[in-house]
This record gives structure tokens, C-alpha cells and sequence, in this order.
């Protein structure tokens, strides 16, 4: 949806049913002209945006602003909803995606075979 909107807002294309429509078409040709005509670069795409994206949108970044908000910051209050643990629990998750992300990092620059190369 977050596309949707961008393409919707840029190009001043209402969001009624001709201009859903409209959109659906420049988000939906593009990538299906690529994923036809190179499909090794989608595959590779998708591959770099799961393993970097993931680790870095979903982990990394939020464990960083907990942690700044937390303890930079100073924004946590008992009566508001956190993860227990404190810090050695973000720490934690922390280095978990850092080591998705080294993994990722590791596999698309040859240094480590994926498991299913492997037999």
C-alpha cells in the first residue's frame, strides 16, 4: 500500500476506481515485464531485499530505537508497554539479526554455500 499511496500522491492520480485501477497497472506491468525478461535479477532482487531488508528494517532498526529511546532518550515509563529484559534482551535480538545480516552479507558474496548447495 505504502507504493500505492507514493505513486498515487506523485502522479496526482486519484484514488477512486478508475485511479486504483490505474495504479494497480503501473505497479503490476513493471515488475511482471521484469520477472518475465530477467528473472535471474528479480531472484536476485528478492533475495538481497529479504536478507538485508529483513535483518536491517525488522532488527536491527528497531533495536536501535528502543534502545535509544530507552536509554538516550529516557522515554520509558513503567505504565508503558516494553519488552522485558532490558538490555541484555535487545542486546540479544540485536545480535541475532546482526548475524542474519553477516550471513546474508557472507552468502551473496560467495564466502559461505547455502545449505542446499551443499548435497
Amino acid at each position: 500500500m505504502v507504493f500505492f499511496d507514493f505513486l498515487a500522491d506523485g502522479l496526482h492520480i486519484k484514488k477512486d476506481n478508475t485511479g486504483r485501477t490505474w495504479l494497480g497497472v503501473l505497479i503490476i506491468v513493471p515488475t511482471l515485464i521484469c520477472a518475465l525478461y530477467f528473472e535471474r535479477a528479480f531472484i536476485v532482487a528478492m533475495e538481497i531485499s529479504g536478507g538485508f531488508g529483513d535483518s536491517i528494517l525488522n532488527g536491527i532498526i528497531p533495536v536501535m530505537m528502543a534502545w535509544i529511546g530507552r536509554y538516550k532518550m529516557g522515554l520509558s515509563t513503567p505504565d508503558t508497554l516494553c519488552l522485558r529484559g532490558g538490555k541484555p534482551a535487545l542486546l540479544m535480538i540485536g545480535l541475532f539479526f546482526l548475524c542474519a545480516l553477516v550471513l546474508a552479507v557472507l552468502l551473496q558474496t560467495g564466502n559461505l554455500s547455502a545449505i542446499h548447495q551443499l548435497f
